[in-house]
């Protein structure tokens, strides 16, 4: 890192679609420091192993859905801000997640990148 340099903010996203894992990489990878999960099991080790400032998930995956993954991370680090990625908005789950302070935001799919980029800017001051 260059010295004076600010650490960009560090992001787990996570979602069983590869396609859509790497169409995220591809249009934050100058806007933040990122990780790539394929399952909630995943995103579970990789939160033991490493600190980040944000947890996206997509709500629709296989085995773990997101809004369980982010009720687990809620429990597992309580400060770490937490996005979900739906088309399913009017499920109560999701409602619920949201009133219940599990998720932080939600991004609706098709999502676009300025809304995301503004989305995290609404709920963390300092992003980078």
């Amino acid at each position: 890192m260059t010295p004076g340099a600010v650490p960009r903010m560090r992001v787990l996203i996570v979602d069983d679609e590869v396609a859509i894992l790497e169409t995220f990489q591809r249009a934050f990878r100058r806007d933040f420091e990122i990780q790539l999960a394929a399952t909630g099991a995943q995103a579970l080790d990789l939160l033991e192993a490493h600190e980040f400032e944000l947890v996206l998930a997509d709500y629709a995956m296989a085995g773990m859905d997101g809004v369980t993954l982010l009720k687990r991370v809620a429990e597992l680090r309580p400060a770490m801000l937490r996005v979900l990625v739906t088309a399913h908005h009017t499920i109560a789950e999701v409602a619920d997640a949201l009133r219940d302070g599990i998720v932080a935001h939600v991004i609706s799919k098709p999502w676009v990148r300025t809304d995301v980029l503004s989305a995290i800017s609404a709920i963390t001051p300092d992003v980078r």
